[in-house]
């Protein structure tokens, strides 16, 4: 083990020099430790577009996975506590998580990786580019699509145009102004609250906006459209878990996770939680910690 533990670092360093010349944002995260001492997993939880490590607070608390995991929810870069940048490609943010995790020692034991949206790019970067490291990986309503190309995924262009607004919108001292003007520009009422959530004091009697919100605009398209086709892929477990109202889905984009999946199976790997849209988490909390739940035992056996 000790020699496999060796080789594998060795082969990290070599890929990290091969494909970044960049230094590595630094990555603030939180640790909710496993209620199993026994517990042989390390999970690694990366949420999506303008979210941050709380967003799967509550879920990684419940017994159910904390029995088989200790969970690391980190802040991507732009993002929650973390360093800023200005790039982040999908391939920027996998080596960020990659140096957090050789730093950290995380994959002392199997180590499972999580993303839900842009949590979900990182997830599937970080497994083709390392695709030794994860003991499994969990996909949360993000398919390797380019969506920006096809007219069918409006709620990208939404996105976008919300962004874009946030970055005109003058914060002020006023929290009451802050949040009639955000639920104003916001694509829906769950997302007003997910943006609120960006709101921090500004030292001065205001506040400002956590997110790194021109280098998010900036990078939109690209984060949005990569191809993923003739990249490496990912050998190991994996389980794609879905809402069946999400508006980042349809069955017939499930055939591009054999891009980097090459045993994903629909018929057994994906998972669809009804009445529930692209936050399935938040949605259906208990059935998606039931699923999650479900893999982490597979994968401690």
């Amino acid at each position: 083990m000790q020699a496999l533990r060796k080789g594998l670092s060795k082969n990290l360093n070599h890929q990290s020099q091969f494909f970044f010349a960049a230094k590595p944002a630094k990555l603030n995260y939180v640790v909710s430790q496993s209620t199993n001492p026994d517990s042989k997993l390390n999970l690694i939880v990366l949420h999506g577009l303008l979210g941050s490590h709380a967003n799967f607070k509550n879920i990684c608390k419940n017994d159910k996975i904390a029995k088989y995991a200790t969970s690391y929810l980190v802040d991507l870069r732009n993002h929650g506590d973390s360093e800023h940048k200005e790039t982040m490609t999908d391939a920027e943010m996998a080596e960020d998580v990659i140096t957090l995790i050789k730093e950290k020692n995380l994959d002392s034991k199997g180590t499972v990786i999580m993303g839900h949206s842009m949590g979900a790019r990182v997830a599937m970067s970080l497994a083709q580019l390392y695709p030794q490291l994860p003991t499994g990986v969990i996909i949360v309503d993000y398919a390797p699509y380019n969506y920006y190309s096809d007219p069918r995924f409006q709620v990208v262009k939404r996105t976008k145009e919300m962004i874009g607004k946030m970055t005109q919108l003058t914060l002020g001292a006023d929290i009451n102004e802050i949040k009639k003007n955000i639920s104003q520009i916001a694509t829906s009422k769950d997302v007003a609250g997910l943006l609120l959530t960006n709101i921090a004091p500004d030292g001065h009697g205001g506040f400002k906006w956590k997110v790194n919100l021109r280098a998010i605009l900036k990078r939109y398209d690209e984060l949005m459209g990569c191809n993923w086709e003739d990249s490496k892929k990912y050998s190991g477990p994996v389980r794609v878990i879905c809402g069946e109202k999400s508006e980042y889905m349809t069955m017939d984009i499930l055939h591009t996770f054999n891009q980097v999946f090459t045993n994903f199976n629909a018929n057994k790997d994906l998972i669809l939680i009804k009445d529930a849209g692209h936050w399935v988490h938040f949605n259906k909390p208990y059935d998606f910690i039931d699923n999650v739940s479900s893999f982490l035992q597979e994968l401690s056996k």
